[in-house]
C-alpha cells in the first residue's frame, strides 16, 4: 500500500498522463510541462474532451484536470491507515484480501473520471482488472474464513479423537 501511494504521487510529479478528465474544481491541476502535457495545443484528445464536457466554452490554453493519481494515493493512504489500525487483529490472508477489494473498488470508480478508452461493456481495461481484483479479494477472504473455521474446529476437538 505504501509503495502504491508513493508511486501515484510520482505520477503527479511527472505529469505522465494518468490524470483525469477536464474539470473546474478548486483542486484541479494542470501539467503544462508533464510527460503528457495538458496544453490544448499539444493534447488534442484532452481539448476534444474539454469541448464535449463544456460545450460552448473556449478551450483554455492549459486545461485543468482531475488529479486522479492524487485521489488514488489518498485512498491508498486511508487503506494503509485502516490496515495498520486493524491489521494486528486480522490475518490468514484477510489483510491482502481486504487490500485487493479496496484497491479494486477505488480504482474502478476513479477510472470513470480518467481519459482511458473504454474497451468492453463500456469499461476501461483498468476497470475490468479492478473487477478481477475485487473477485480475487472476495475469494481469498472466503477461503481464509473457511480455513480459520477449520483450524478452530480442529483445535477444539478433545485429544485422542
Amino acid at each position: 500500500a505504501v509503495g502504491y501511494a508513493i508511486g501515484r504521487l510520482g505520477c503527479i510529479v511527472a505529469g505522465d498522463g494518468c490524470y483525469g478528465l477536464p474539470c473546474k474544481l478548486p483542486w484541479a491541476m494542470s501539467f503544462p510541462k508533464g510527460l503528457v502535457p495538458t496544453l490544448s495545443a499539444k493534447n488534442s484528445t484532452l481539448a476534444e474532451t474539454y469541448t464535449r464536457l463544456f460545450p460552448g466554452e473556449a478551450v483554455p490554453t492549459d486545461i485543468n484536470v482531475h488529479p486522479t493519481p492524487l485521489y488514488e494515493s489518498l485512498s491508498t493512504i486511508i487503506l494503509l491507515g485502516f490496515l495498520l489500525f486493524v491489521g494486528w487483529r486480522i490475518g490468514g490472508g484477510r489483510r491482502f484480501a481486504f487490500f485487493l477489494i479496496w484497491f479494486g473498488v477505488s480504482r474502478f470508480f476513479v477510472e470513470f473520471i480518467r481519459l482511458n478508452p473504454f474497451i468492453y461493456w463500456g469499461l476501461s481495461s483498468s476497470q475490468l482488472l479492478s473487477i478481477f481484483f475485487v473477485i480475487a479479494g472476495i475469494v481469498i477472504m472466503l477461503g481464509s474464513k473457511a480455513r480459520l473455521q477449520n483450524l478452530q474446529n480442529i483445535s477444539q476437538q478433545p485429544a485422542g479423537d
